[in-house]
């Protein structure tokens, strides 16, 4: 199963010091509390001597610096004793944040910006070890594969992390594919630091996030110059939240849901992120609103017999298909922000290949949501 967070969804705050994105936020229905123990992802552009911000609890941190330089600062409670450093850009530094610490993490220049990810693992263990990792994992370790750059167990010399957790850097050139291997009783989660990717049917844009979860693998084809951050993560019990937290049926606009326990789907609108093609999901009572270029269509099947008594062979209905499109995106986002306008309009009747898109059920009728570039031909009658 894939959950998706596109880059528009994160919480985006901008202050003097710092404009933010965060993938998990504070009320987030999508994902509660993260994603397994990943807690925070938070991407920063600083301001010249502009601040992180800080997590409001003990957590283990992991910061990585993409452009520019961060100075840090660490301290202990009533001991006198101040630490201090710089993160270059290639760099990552780890932190334990606990009770009697304190840590202050600012842009070191005062003339350019810097670009940094924050990432936080939940719950600090008890009586960590105290003392930081800092590591530079250059572009040429990270070029083409998946560098490992925080482990549980320090391998291939990176950040000992106290979690039972792995962490993952790679730089891909157009068509690079890359696979890791999900172990049962784990999880990944895949957020993409710039480019462009494609992750199963999905097609992952910067900022984009995606948790992965009861798959054998997370495989990724690059479709431009991408940097990629993974994680691999062991599952835990999720945060769920109250049934009073959820959006009804009757009064409110559906929104996604995840972790929603099986006794309460018939109570609630649950739109999954993705959609295996080998077994359609049932929906009810549910509107879809395609985001970016996709199209929502309703196949037109071709039945055994038609008038007249002509038998269709098996063959022909291995050919492109007819389908009527019920719902359409708003147009892919272009690299100067504006949008494309798309060809396609609600009623029209399109061809599409048998295996084109995902295939859903909503109220009985068996629809598929594909990607513009998926539809051959528009059918003019």
């Amino acid at each position: 199963m894939i959950n998706l967070r596109r880059a528009e969804e994160r919480h985006h705050d901008r202050s003097s010091e710092q404009e933010s994105w965060l993938t998990f936020f504070p009320h987030d229905r999508a994902f509660v509390g993260g994603f397994s123990t990943l807690e925070t992802l938070d991407e920063g552009r600083l301001s010249p001597c502009g601040g992180l911000r800080r997590p409001d609890h003990d957590a283990e941190t992991v910061t990585y610096v993409r452009e520019g330089a961060v100075a840090w600062q660490d301290s202990m409670e009533n001991s006198g004793v101040v630490q201090e450093g710089v993160v270059q850009a290639g760099e990552f530094r780890r932190m334990t944040r606990g009770r009697g610490s304190r840590h202050r993490e600012t842009n070191a220049s005062h003339k350019e910006s810097a670009h940094v990810f924050q990432v936080g693992l939940r719950s600090a263990p008890a009586n960590p070890r105290p003392s930081p990792e800092q590591k530079r994992f250059g572009a040429a370790e990270r070029r083409g594969r998946l560098c490992i750059v925080g482990s549980s167990d320090g391998r291939e010399g990176s950040l000992r992390l106290h979690h039972d957790a792995s962490m993952y850097s790679a730089l891909l050139a157009p068509g690079k594919h890359v696979v890791h291997e999900i172990l049962p009783g784990r999880s990944a989660w895949l957020h993409l630091v710039q480019g462009e990717a494609t992750l199963g049917d999905f097609v992952l844009a910067t900022g984009d996030g995606a948790g992965v979860s009861a798959e054998r693998t997370v495989s990724l084809t690059a479709q431009e110059e991408t940097e990629i951050l993974l994680f691999d993560l062991r599952e835990s019990l999720p945060r769920l939240m109250s049934e009073s937290s959820f959006r009804r049926q009757d009064h409110e606009e559906p929104r996604q849901a995840h972790y929603l326990p099986r006794g309460r789907q018939r109570h609630f609108r649950v739109v999954p992120s993705t959609v295996d093609k080998q077994c359609t999901k049932e929906i009810t009572k549910m509107n879809i609103r395609p985001l970016h270029d996709r199209v929502l269509a309703q196949r037109i099947e071709i039945g055994e017999q038609v008038s007249g008594g002509i038998i269709i062979p098996d063959s022909a209905k291995e050919q492109p298909q007819e389908a009527e499109v019920t719902a359409v995106g708003p147009g892919k986002v272009n690299d100067d922000g504006s949008r494309s306008v798309m060809d396609v309009a609600v009623g029209d009747r399109i061809l599409i290949g048998k295996y084109a898109g995902s295939e859903i059920k909503v109220d009985d009728k068996d629809l598929v949501i594909l990607r513009e570039d998926e539809i051959f031909a528009i059918v003019e009658h």
